[in-house]
């Protein structure tokens, strides 16, 4: 459970400085609704740790562009694991 409240307050640390209340409250309800599904994107034999070290080099190095793609590319292969769980019946 500490593992994914650190995960949570990650994420909720990368759009910490959007100036856009909207966007803020949205990207945090959209977290409350997929936090249920974090335990099926843990690939535990290769962790994801780089992904989350690339996004806040971007976020730090001041890159919005390379930011927003390398956390669409983290939620799309999380989406693709969420989808093999529910094909596999949620063995990987």
């Amino acid at each position: 459970a500490e593992a994914y409240g650190r995960h949570r307050a990650f994420h909720d640390a990368t759009i910490a400085r959007c100036e856009s209340m909207w966007l803020r409250r949205l990207v945090s309800i959209l977290m409350d609704q997929s936090m249920r599904y974090v335990p099926l994107t843990f690939d535990h034999s290769q962790p994801r740790f780089d992904e989350h070290l690339d996004l806040v080099d971007q976020i730090l190095a001041g890159d919005p562009a390379a930011a927003a793609a390398s956390l669409r590319s983290h939620l799309e292969l999380s989406a693709a694991f969420v989808e093999a769980a529910f094909v596999t019946g949620g063995h990987s």
